[in-house]
Order: C-alpha cells, then sequence, then structure tokens
C-alpha cells in the first residue's frame, strides 16, 4: 500500500490545525485508485477524452453517472436538531471512526482515508474540515467539497452532530462519501458501488 512521507512543516500544520476534542485521531490506513472510464470535465470547460495516467498498485473502476440529487428536508433538519440536544447530555465521549471516500471524476483518482472523532461534540461539517489535513492525493486534498453523504446517497446536514446520525452509520458500515462540488450525492453513490465492493476495501472496513 503506498505511502506519503511529509515534511516537519506540514506536520506542524496538521497538528495546530485538528481540534482535539472533536477528533480524537487520524487512523493510518488509506486506498488510492483510479476511475476508470472518460474524464468528467467541469461543465465551464471544453469536454475532451483523455486517458488516466498510470498509477503504481492502483485499482481500476468502470464508473456510471446520473443527474439526481436529495436534499435534506426541513422537517429532518428539525428532527436531528431535537435528537442532537437530548442525547448531548446522556453522552460525554463516543469515539466513532469513519471511513471517508474522496473522489474526483476529473482526474478519476479516489481515496479512503480513516478518522476517529468523538462523536458527541464533532458535526458533519467537521469531517469536511479534515479532508486537507487528511488526504494523501493532490487532487483529493485542493478540491472543494460541499457536503458529506451516506453509501445510499443520503446528504447529512453540515450543522448536525454525529452521534444524532449513529444508527445510520452502523447501517453503512461507517463510510461515508465526500461531495465535491459540482457533483450530486447520487453521482458519488454510483461512483462508489465498485470501489466499496472491491476485496481490499472490504478487508479495509470489514
Amino acid at each position: 500500500m503506498p505511502s506519503r512521507a511529509t515534511d516537519p512543516q506540514e506536520n506542524q500544520r496538521r497538528k495546530r490545525s485538528r481540534s482535539p476534542g472533536q477528533l480524537l485521531k487520524a487512523g493510518g490506513k488509506s486506498i488510492r485508485g483510479l476511475l476508470k472510464g472518460k474524464k468528467k470535465k467541469k461543465k465551464q470547460e471544453t469536454k475532451t477524452v483523455s486517458s488516466a495516467p498510470d498509477l503504481d498498485e492502483a485499482t481500476i473502476f468502470n464508473v456510471e453517472i446520473d443527474a439526481s440529487e436529495k436534499v435534506t428536508s426541513d422537517s429532518e433538519k428539525k428532527l436531528f436538531a431535537v435528537i442532537d440536544a437530548v442525547t448531548k447530555d446522556k453522552v460525554k465521549e463516543t469515539p466513532i471512526q469513519i471511513v471517508l471516500l474522496l473522489m474526483d471524476a476529473s482526474s478519476r483518482r479516489f481515496e479512503l482515508i480513516q478518522l476517529t472523532f468523538d462523536a458527541s461534540s464533532a458535526k458533519v461539517n467537521d469531517i469536511l474540515k479534515q479532508i486537507p489535513l487528511s488526504a494523501t492525493e493532490i487532487a483529493l486534498r485542493s478540491q472543494e467539497y460541499n457536503s458529506v453523504c451516506m453509501t445510499d446517497g443520503k446528504v447529512m446536514s453540515d450543522d448536525v452532530s454525529l452521534i444524532a446520525y449513529m444508527d445510520e452509520l452502523k447501517r453503512n458500515q461507517n463510510i461515508l462519501l465526500a461531495i465535491p462540488a459540482g457533483m450530486e450525492s447520487s453521482e458519488c453513490m454510483r461512483l462508489s458501488k465498485p470501489i466499496l465492493n472491491d476485496p481490499k476495501v472490504q478487508a479495509m472496513v470489514g
């Protein structure tokens, strides 16, 4: 499995940026690879077709993209707010390990990273804040992300504590998908299926 060395200044920057009350530790495992198929160019660019560069020890997948969107309703947000308020008083610290899948349809790169949070205090948007600190692929680390969704495409509310999603996270093996800007949750869901069904990934999250 490829590893990425970091310089001392980068390590110091990461240590200062992480909030110890929310992020307990970053997992040591990650899986990287390429999505096989035509590159998906951003809307403002001229559409072209090119082949992906070779990547040692990369896993290559076929992907399918469709265009539909799931949006969290106001009633769901209110319900999560109530759950959040009730559970926060009862639970002092609830460590939870999350496997976050990052994907870039343009470069066809993906990466899975492991993060551990205190679910009673960390919110969904804290997951997004850890991407530039934890991703090893430059394209994925610098990419803008709008939100996070479950593996079934359900978008999570950014300002809700992770503990409100505990039951759903367990059903999804604690796997979440980061949604890049300009991409919908359904696209992420379709792209993620061949990746998450790969034996190496199953061994990592199992």
